[in-house]
This record gives C-alpha cells, sequence and structure tokens, in this order.
C-alpha cells in the first residue's frame, strides 16, 4: 500500500499520541479545564500540526537547496536549486 521508505504513516498515527503526552506532561491539570477550552487547545494543537505538515510537505516553495547545505541538513529530493533566501 505505501511506498517502500516512507515515513508519513507512522508520522500520522504518532503524531497524536506525542500531541497527548506532551500535553499530559506540560498541562497536568488539562482534564480539570472546561470544555470548551479543551476543545480550543486540541483546536489550536491540530491547526499547528496541520501547518508544520504542509510547511515540509512544500518546502521547495520557499527553501532552496543551499537553505539546507547552510544549515548542515541534508538536502531533500526536489528541492529547488539557488542561493539562500537572504531577507536581508
Amino acid at each position: 500500500m505505501f511506498s517502500k521508505g516512507t515515513a508519513w504513516p507512522r508520522t500520522v498515527v504518532g503524531a497524536p499520541m506525542r500531541a497527548w503526552l506532551l500535553s499530559k506532561i506540560l498541562l497536568p491539570d488539562y482534564a480539570e479545564l472546561p470544555l470548551v477550552q479543551r476543545l480550543g487547545a486540541g483546536g489550536v494543537t491540530v491547526v499547528v500540526g496541520v501547518l508544520a505538515f504542509l510547511l515540509g510537505k512544500f518546502n521547495y516553495l520557499f527553501l532552496t537547496c543551499a537553505d539546507f547545505d547552510v544549515s548542515g541538513n541534508n538536502t531533500p529530493p526536489g528541492c529547488a536549486r539557488g542561493a539562500p533566501y537572504q531577507h536581508l
């Protein structure tokens, strides 16, 4: 079903578990919050997670291969060729 070497199925399964674990560690009194605040915290967590996934998935739109080289990371397949982004 999934091609060999893809990590996103593990991420889809593991991300909610990591979010739950971090919320238990960082907010031990989470269960005592009113329902509206718990739903709001969950909604914010989901939105941030989706945005992080999309930024990683479409990094070629705003990062170049040189940006990864400068930061010391491996260049991902399909990255855009060019000089690192300089906003100053």
